[in-house]
């Protein structure tokens, strides 16, 4: 059984109320998880979890503002790492993954925890939202503009597609 489909005593977890929003994301409940995040203080991990409601709302400009902030904060909190371990991260997790591969896995809710010890992987998940966020909007010269100082040099088979699938719906 998913954990998806698995009831939970709700009152348990209200002192942890990171936790409580990670569970509504899994359960797909975005429009409840988004009036708890708003309640909340404009964090990382509140942002990153707020950006996810907002996505699954269809509410990409504001989806795309909170990650956004998330990864500016995050990156001035702890600057961005260059070199072999990012690309060792990207190619691990991001090669020749379709555009729902990586929403499936860089669209999960976070808490304090998960940020802390996994930064990087925080950092590129945020970046993966970004460009999801601009494809819906079809903000395709961002997509590139991203694509290419985020990761650099490397350019991301996913970021790649999202380019050939504005440049086949401008031709046609």
């Amino acid at each position: 059984m998913n954990i998806q489909d698995k009831t939970y005593a709700l009152d348990k977890l209200k002192d942890n109320q990171s936790d409580f929003i990670i569970l509504l994301l899994l359960q797909k409940r975005y429009f409840e998880a988004l009036i708890i995040c708003e309640s909340q203080k404009n964090n990382v991990e509140n942002l990153f979890n707020t950006g996810i409601c907002y996505y699954y709302l269809k509410q990409y400009d504001k989806a795309l503002e909170n990650f956004k902030t998330a990864l500016s904060l995050l990156n001035k909190q702890l600057p961005v790492q260059s070199g072999k371990s990012n690309i060792a991260l990207i190619e691990k997790y991001l090669h020749n993954k379709s555009l729902n591969d990586i929403e499936q896995f860089s669209m999960n809710g976070i808490n304090s925890f998960y940020l802390e010890s996994f930064t990087e992987m925080t950092k590129l998940y945020l970046a993966c939202n970004i460009l999801l966020c601009l494809d819906k909007l079809e903000m395709w010269e961002e997509i590139d503009q991203l694509g290419t100082t985020f990761f650099g040099q490397h350019k991301l088979s996913f970021v790649q597609k999202l380019l050939q699938k504005y440049s086949s719906t401008k031709t046609v």
